[in-house]
Protein backbone atom coordinates (compact mmCIF):
# COMPACT_ATOMS: atom_id res chain seq x y z
CA UNK A 1 0.00 0.00 0.00
CA UNK A 2 1.16 4.19 -0.69
CA UNK A 3 1.61 6.47 1.18
CA UNK A 4 -1.37 8.80 0.08
CA UNK A 5 0.58 11.89 0.37
CA UNK A 6 3.33 10.47 -1.16
CA UNK A 7 1.71 9.90 -4.05
CA UNK A 8 0.00 13.32 -3.91
CA UNK A 9 3.27 14.94 -4.30
CA UNK A 10 4.02 12.68 -7.53
CA UNK A 11 0.75 13.79 -9.08
CA UNK A 12 1.17 17.68 -7.68
CA UNK A 13 4.94 17.07 -9.72
CA UNK A 14 3.87 15.30 -12.37
CA UNK A 15 1.27 17.90 -13.07
CA UNK A 16 3.38 20.72 -13.05
CA UNK A 17 5.67 18.93 -14.89
CA UNK A 18 3.11 18.66 -18.02
CA UNK A 19 2.20 22.34 -17.14
CA UNK A 20 5.64 23.27 -17.69
CA UNK A 21 5.94 20.75 -20.94
CA UNK A 22 2.71 21.94 -22.42
CA UNK A 23 3.90 25.66 -22.05
CA UNK A 24 7.53 24.91 -24.32
CA UNK A 25 4.87 23.55 -26.85
CA UNK A 26 2.92 26.34 -27.04
CA UNK A 27 5.99 29.16 -27.39
CA UNK A 28 7.75 27.05 -29.51
CA UNK A 29 4.39 26.23 -31.25
CA UNK A 30 5.99 22.74 -31.64
CA UNK A 31 3.97 19.66 -32.43
CA UNK A 32 2.02 18.43 -29.24
CA UNK A 33 3.61 15.09 -29.81
CA UNK A 34 7.52 16.33 -29.41
CA UNK A 35 6.54 18.29 -26.14
CA UNK A 36 4.80 15.14 -24.61
CA UNK A 37 8.38 13.68 -24.09
CA UNK A 38 8.49 14.69 -19.87
CA UNK A 39 11.42 13.85 -18.30
CA UNK A 40 9.64 10.99 -15.58
CA UNK A 41 12.93 10.09 -13.63
CA UNK A 42 14.79 10.66 -10.85
CA UNK A 43 16.35 13.11 -13.25
CA UNK A 44 14.01 15.49 -12.82
CA UNK A 45 14.35 18.06 -10.16
CA UNK A 46 10.80 17.85 -9.35
CA UNK A 47 10.91 14.13 -8.85
CA UNK A 48 14.31 14.05 -7.07
CA UNK A 49 12.74 12.70 -4.03
CA UNK A 50 10.86 9.54 -5.94
CA UNK A 51 12.90 6.45 -6.90
CA UNK A 52 12.31 5.33 -10.57
CA UNK A 53 10.13 2.17 -9.19
CA UNK A 54 7.91 5.04 -7.06
CA UNK A 55 7.71 6.95 -10.07
CA UNK A 56 6.79 3.69 -12.44
CA UNK A 57 4.06 2.74 -10.04
CA UNK A 58 3.08 6.14 -9.69
CA UNK A 59 2.14 6.77 -13.36
CA UNK A 60 0.68 3.70 -13.69
CA UNK A 61 -1.80 4.76 -10.73
CA UNK A 62 -1.89 8.55 -12.27
CA UNK A 63 -2.37 7.38 -15.87
CA UNK A 64 -5.59 4.91 -14.52
CA UNK A 65 -6.90 7.61 -12.82
CA UNK A 66 -6.94 9.91 -15.44
CA UNK A 67 -8.21 7.34 -17.66
CA UNK A 68 -11.57 6.74 -15.32
CA UNK A 69 -11.82 10.05 -15.01
CA UNK A 70 -12.07 10.57 -19.04
CA UNK A 71 -14.20 7.49 -19.69
CA UNK A 72 -17.32 9.21 -17.29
Amino acid sequence: MIRYNLFSDYVLARNQIAIDGLTLVTELELDQDEGANYDLTPNNPLLRRFTQGEIDLFEEIFKRDMNSLHDM
